[in-house]
């Protein structure tokens, strides 16, 4: 009998410490502290041709992202119809000539024919920050993902090539 009641009490005391665990981490998950988003870092990745310098950000009013590229693609990137940039769905973009500019820009590539890049070209090496003002950064999460799509004509061979930059941001 004495077997018997010493363990029933064991398992009691481990079993409310363990309910009690479960209750903890059931509340942290509920109240969002575990959730992933939280410990996703804000990142920028190009592919062949595009550089990201730096992490992106998000504004304090969570309307706009930004992120800074660099062209690498060996020559001038031409701002003619045939190259342009698709922004996300529910985003516009600005591009700015240099880096960190946050305030506005104060040499604007502008927008051409078709939502082009503009007027202008983006030589060889340079940096431009990239502006996205976007509906859909929601206030909850404080996280936006997306992705911008490069298109140019290669200065080389001539041909038409696309370069995407995945986007996550943070406050």
């Amino acid at each position: 009998m004495k077997k018997a009641q010493a363990a029933l009490e064991f398992l009691m005391t481990y079993g409310w410490a363990i309910l009690v665990v479960l209750a903890a981490i059931g509340a942290l998950a509920y109240f969002g502290v575990l959730s992933p988003s939280n410990f996703l870092p804000s990142k920028c990745t190009a592919g062949v041709g595009m550089a990201c310098l730096g992490q992106p950000s998000l504004d304090p009013a969570l309307t706009q992202v930004y992120f800074v590229v660099q062209n690498g693609v060996g020559g001038d990137l031409d701002a003619t119809d045939t190259v342009g940039v698709t922004s996300p769905v529910g985003c516009t973009t600005a591009f700015c000539r240099g880096r960190g500019v946050i305030a506005g820009c104060a040499t604007p590539i502008a927008a051409g024919a078709g939502g082009n890049p503009g007027a202008g070209v983006v030589t060889d090496g340079e940096i431009i920050t990239v502006v996205g003002t976007c509906n859909t950064i929601t206030a909850t999460s404080r996280t936006y993902k997306g992705a911008w799509t490069f298109d140019y004509i290669d200065p080389e061979s001539n041909f038409a090539k696309q370069i995407i930059v995945d986007v996550s941001a943070k406050t």
